[in-house]
């Protein structure tokens, strides 16, 4: 993880006479003392965070089966957490220095659905079937299980509506039997109500 050393090295030398955040984890980096300041805390979270990526090539969790043996993992996983809900908050430099750690996202859960989505579009395009639940391949058994579960967010009306205007595209670009197979009744009636509503 080299890529992660340098790349933190250099921005902390960037910004250590500009932010407090990047000072004292230029002060961390480059002597042994510990100052007790909310910045040199921070500093060392995030480089709590940067070994622990480093050595397990991932970010902490809530939970965890164990096998990383830190136990601290919660801990830092939490950490982690409270940075991206203060995000506003941070300085350019915390900001930027949390942007470097690989893996590191603001949305994670976006980002995962996004690239659930795209899978579901890639294997409707390679096989022209919809995912089966019980196939041998755990990865379609997954697509089955979240277009499963998309679809019972639209019909409770839980999907967001930016998620639901993206599906509604891509499903008036299907063939219809794609579309059937991709979409339950109720859900592409749900969405399609929701496009008269917004018109």
């Amino acid at each position: 993880m080299e890529f992660l050393k340098n790349d933190r090295s250099e921005l902390v030398a960037e910004f250590k006479d500009q932010d407090p955040f990047a000072a004292a984890e230029y002060r961390a980096m480059h002597t042994e003392s510990s100052v007790s300041s909310f910045a040199a805390r921070w500093a060392a979270q995030v480089r709590q965070v940067d070994s622990f990526v480093c050595r397990f090539g991932r970010l902490p969790r809530s939970y965890s089966s164990g096998a990383s043996g830190v136990l601290d993992e919660a801990r830092l996983h939490a950490w982690v957490q409270r940075q991206r809900k203060k995000e506003s908050d941070l300085s350019e430099f915390q900001f930027l220095r949390l942007d470097v750690i690989p893996g590191f996202s603001w949305s994670p859960r976006e980002d995962q659905w996004e690239l659930l989505f795209e899978a579901t579009h890639s294997f409707f395009t390679k096989y022209e079937r919809q995912p089966r639940r019980r196939s041998s391949d755990p990865q379609e058994r997954k697509l089955a299980g979240w277009i499963r579960s998309q679809n019972r967010q639209i019909v409770d009306c839980r999907m967001s509506q930016s998620r639901v205007q993206l599906v509604r595209q891509w499903r008036d670009g299907l063939s219809c039997p794609e579309r059937q197979a991709w979409l339950s009744l109720a859900a592409s009636r749900m969405i399609d109500e929701y496009g008269r509503q917004t018109g």
